[in-house]
């Protein structure tokens, strides 16, 4: 139909402006570089899924360009982008700073460009990293009437629906996601983000069948890994819970039960999420995580 030839193309627009940045992104860097070269050398590294060291190359990156030129949008949400990677991922002990610098430069990206909707998911994440999850909502639904192809912001708007109690409405946009961007670079976390619906749910076996689909994109993320350990132990597959243990201590070394509860605690006060974030927080027990 014509409305799938649309997605279709929106879809190649979308892959084809993403490697055109990374290509851009990838020449060698010139002796004056300005600063919209330095910030698409920054959404380059941010566009392949990035490691820790990455991000930092990126924050550099943005930030030259920042003092190039203040008021370029795209380096000021790539700026409060990476931050948000480095809170998410516990990359800088001082996470609330972090936070804040992230909220600031995001802030002054929309007033600058109020209808860049990646800016608005970037100010949605920061809202929903503050755990105000419902202006949270409100601002990946502004992203994504800004820009209905954006995937990120659908799966991010089901993370936040998992974080308010209601992980069974998490599942659409998610798996709309995936069609809009069936080969991002994140995928191994979208497909966790529905492993993690499904362990909310105690459904343990499409839990295990999403975050085995996580691990096996060869790129590993603990909460996959955490989830796999519960869900196998609540099914008494005691030797795959063994090994998802073991996984996960590779990932996050010293990594306990009273971490996990923490992490919980942390991440949301909504009561119908802290209910079955408890069960998570026993099925890793009963999996055999160091209990403190």
């Amino acid at each position: 139909t014509s409305q799938d030839n649309f997605g279709i193309a929106s879809r190649l627009a979308k892959t084809l402006s993403v490697e055109l940045v990374n290509v851009e992104g990838r020449r060698a860097p010139q002796a004056n570089p300005d600063a919209v070269d330095l910030s698409m050398r920054g959404w380059s590294i941010l566009n392949g899924g990035p490691g820790q060291d990455d991000v930092k190359r990126s924050v550099a990156l943005f930030e030259d360009a920042l003092r190039i030129d203040p008021d370029n949008s795209q380096a000021r949400v790539g700026l409060a982008q990476a931050f948000t990677l480095m809170h998410r991922n516990r990359w800088d002990p001082e996470r609330d700073r972090i936070l804040a610098r992230a909220d600031e430069a995001v802030t002054r990206a929309i007033a600058l460009s109020p209808n860049y909707a990646h800016a608005h998911y970037v100010k949605a994440e920061v809202l929903a990293l503050s755990r105000r999850f419902d202006a949270a909502l409100a601002t990946y639904d502004r992203a994504i009437a800004l820009d209905p192809n954006h995937a990120a912001a659908y799966v991010s708007r089901g993370r936040a629906l998992i974080a308010i109690g209601r992980a069974a409405e998490a599942m659409a946009p998610v798996e709309k996601a995936i069609r809009l961007s069936p080969r991002d670079p994140d995928l191994f976390i979208w497909y966790y983000v529905l492993c993690h619906a499904h362990t909310h749910l105690a459904r343990d076996a499409p839990a295990i069948e999403w975050c085995l689909k996580s691990t096996a994109t060869g790129k590993s993320f603990w909460g996959a890994w955490t989830d796999l350990a519960a869900s196998y132990a609540w099914r008494g597959q005691k030797a795959e819970a063994a090994v998802a243990v073991a996984e996960l201590l590779k990932v996050r070394p010293g990594f306990t039960v009273e971490t996990l509860a923490q992490d919980g605690a942390q991440y949301s006060d909504n009561p119908t999420f802290r209910k079955e974030f408890e069960r998570i927080v026993e099925g890793a027990r009963k999996a055999g995580l160091p209990e403190r």
